[in-house]
């Protein structure tokens, strides 16, 4: 939500357009190996470098989502369409 002042305050407000959410109260213990952490901006060039089906080379439709986010045209989308149809996995 890149540019929403009021998601920047609160990133709750990003989240869950299509569904009931629940917030936890309280931290909940995850056995899980220590993580490091990225700036934002080292994050968002690392998903947008490794996401999707990228071996050996990436798809139509991921290569169609990482131009989207990258030039910020991206969209909810209401049919397949609107992104030249569904793709033929024969």
């Amino acid at each position: 939500m890149e540019g929403d002042e009021k998601v920047t305050q609160d990133n709750w407000r990003g989240t869950a357009f299509y569904f009931e959410r629940k917030r936890l109260s309280a931290a909940v213990p995850f056995p899980a190996p220590a993580i490091e952490n990225d700036t934002a901006a080292d994050a968002y060039k690392r998903v947008l470098a490794k996401a999707g089906a990228t071996l050996p080379r990436r798809d139509a439709i991921d290569d169609r989502i990482i131009r989207e986010v990258t030039d910020g045209s991206g969209h909810i989308i209401k049919s397949v369409g609107e992104v030249s149809g569904s793709p033929n996995f024969k």
